[in-house]
């Protein structure tokens, strides 16, 4: 063979790896008329993986809402029925003015008692007024302290001896909120003679970010004119059951006599 025809021979093979190629491109049983489209009509195949994947959606923006929570207990030494009348005298007392000079005003909105239960329920509304503000809020507002209104709702159950008082401002949500709760139980260890009292309170700001600082020091000032005020109540209440207890005596000694 000639170097001629070798050439020739060379040049008329057919090649195996250009015929696997183009067959694996575009073979007759897969074939589509869309690969005959200009490429910005054809359809984009499918496909489990994904190449490129869209920014993921952006979170919303945190709350800066602020949480403050205090729980106290007390032990007053005298009976459940007692501390109960004391604690319904409590705004309604001749000296209540003097020693509770933050509650402006008192109304009973709505009592009424259940036959099936026997628990007694009432709702009252309480005019309250407010710590002195921090500078921020006095040059916004335009004055030193708010006068905020509060719903207290109480329910006694008289047979099993237990009273439960919630209090909630209704006014100034926007800003803040104040939940108290307060519980009258008979002492476990002398059920008879005694009463535990347990109060819990949560101040809520829901401030803006930059205000995060002034809503703290709102919340502390809060904070600290409660418990001043929860002591105020506390004496006050054990002031009314001495009253309560003189009473009781003196009725009893005229009787027997």
């Amino acid at each position: 063979m000639t170097r001629s025809d070798l050439i020739h021979t060379q040049m008329t093979r057919p090649s195996h790896a250009a015929s696997a190629s183009v067959l694996f491109v575009s073979p007759p049983s897969t074939f589509s008329p869309f690969l005959l489209l200009p490429s910005p009509h054809r359809p984009r195949p499918h496909s489990s993986k994904t190449l490129t994947s869209a920014a993921p959606p952006r979170p919303p923006p945190r709350s800066f809402t602020m949480v403050r929570a205090y729980k106290q207990d007390h032990v007053y030494h005298h009976p459940w029925d007692r501390v109960t009348t004391a604690a319904w005298r409590k705004f309604t007392d001749p000296d209540t003015p003097a020693v509770l000079s933050h509650v402006v005003d008192v109304h009973t909105l709505n009592r009424r008692l259940d036959p099936a239960s026997g628990r007694l329920h009432a709702v009252r509304s309480i005019t309250v007024r407010s710590p002195p503000l921090p500078f921020l809020l006095r040059r916004i507002l335009g004055q030193e302290a708010v006068v905020c209104q509060c719903v207290e709702s109480t329910v006694v159950d008289a047979r099993e001896r237990s009273m439960e008082i919630v209090i909630r401002n209704a006014s100034l949500r926007g800003l803040i909120e104040v939940e108290e709760r307060s519980t009258y139980r008979p002492h476990p260890e002398r059920p008879e003679g005694w009463t535990a009292f347990r109060q819990e309170t949560s101040i809520r700001c829901k401030p803006l970010s930059v205000l995060a600082a002034v809503a703290e020091k709102v919340e502390q000032r809060c904070a600290d004119r409660f418990q001043q005020n929860s002591a105020k109540g506390r004496e006050f209440v054990e002031r009314i059951c001495k009253y309560l207890e003189a009473e009781a005596s003196a009725a009893a000694s005229t009787i027997s006599c």
